[in-house]
């Protein structure tokens, strides 16, 4: 009885700690100057709200990425690229992640980041393997569809 409650607890500390966390990050946004420090909060809300609202995430994500390209700072690009990525994996959209990724991938090989490059390749690899499980599951789906029905 008591462990359920102390667990009620921790998961009602953890929400209450994820909204002030965004909404501080969002106050900050409001008055910020169209510098790397925008892209960098720009990206920070885009990985926040990337499993509560997609779509917010991924608005957030495009903006870094504009913002990012205007001021030619890579390390936002990079970042942008890696949350859209995130974004469209999420959304079974496995091309467009793919696409993401890669871009993130070439930042990530200029600059040899080795850590980056790791997530970015375990991301490739989730994400095609994804991909294929669910392109061979059609495909016997119709197989099977085609020979008994």
């Amino acid at each position: 009885k008591y462990i359920v409650l102390f667990f009620l607890l921790i998961l009602l500390n953890l929400s209450l700690s994820f909204s002030s966390n965004s909404d501080s990050l969002e106050t900050k946004l409001k008055s910020a100057n169209e510098d790397t420090v925008k892209v960098n909060l720009l990206n920070d809300l885009s990985a926040k709200y990337l499993n509560e609202t997609p779509v917010k995430a991924l608005n957030y994500a495009q903006q870094a990425l504009a913002l990012s390209i205007e001021l030619k700072y890579e390390s936002g690009i990079t970042y942008s690229h890696e949350n859209i990525g995130r974004y469209s994996h999420n959304q079974s959209d496995y091309k467009s992640a793919f696409q993401s990724y890669s871009e993130a991938l070439k930042f990530y090989q200029n600059k040899k980041d080795s850590s980056g490059i790791r997530r970015i390749y375990f991301n490739i690899s989730l994400n095609s393997c994804l991909f294929l499980c669910l392109s061979s599951f059609l495909q016997l789906f119709f197989l099977i569809l085609f020979f008994f029905f």
